[in-house]
Formats: C-alpha cells, sequence, structure tokens
C-alpha cells in the first residue's frame, strides 16, 4: 500500500470524533464536540457509502462541523444564560 494513497475508513472517523469528544472534558467551550460529532456523522455516512472519496469526507465534515458550531453559538448558549435574580441587588 502506497502511503500517499491513504483513505480513511469509516472507523478512523469515529474514533477521531470520540476522541475529539473526549478532549472536550478538558475544555469548557463546547466548540470541540461539535468537529468531533461532525467526524463521527462523516464516519456512519462511510458505512453507508464506503467508496466516497476523501473531499467529499472532509467537505461533510466541514459543514456538519461548522453548522454544528453555529447551532450551538447562535441557538442553544443564549438560551442557556442565567435569568434569575438569585444574588443580584435589588438597588
Amino acid at each position: 500500500m502506497d502511503a500517499t494513497a491513504f483513505t480513511p475508513e469509516y472507523w478512523h472517523w469515529i474514533v477521531l470524533g470520540v476522541g475529539l469528544a473526549l478532549l472536550e472534558i478538558y475544555l469548557a467551550s463546547f466548540t470541540v464536540l461539535w468537529f468531533g460529532l461532525g467526524a463521527v456523522i462523516v464516519g456512519f455516512l462511510l458505512l453507508v457509502f464506503p467508496s466516497a472519496p476523501f473531499s467529499i469526507q472532509l467537505f461533510t465534515w466541514l459543514v456538519a462541523s461548522g453548522g454544528f458550531a453555529v447551532l450551538w453559538f447562535k441557538y442553544f448558549k443564549p438560551q442557556m444564560v442565567d435569568k434569575t435574580k438569585a444574588g443580584v441587588a435589588r438597588e
């Protein structure tokens, strides 16, 4: 096998995704989690379409990861802001 002809298998993407999700344990931003989830999605898509070229795999990973990150920062994170008045002075 030629080293320049490496194409990732489905399990490479799943391992990458799980590794990135585990890396999120040490980071508190949830950013790396979305890149991991995008990699897992590419891994499962490769199970269905095993002959997908690497360029399509990479594009799918970028679109999925970017989409998840945009959804997180635009819609879900703003709803998680603490809206209670606990601990706030009345002045």
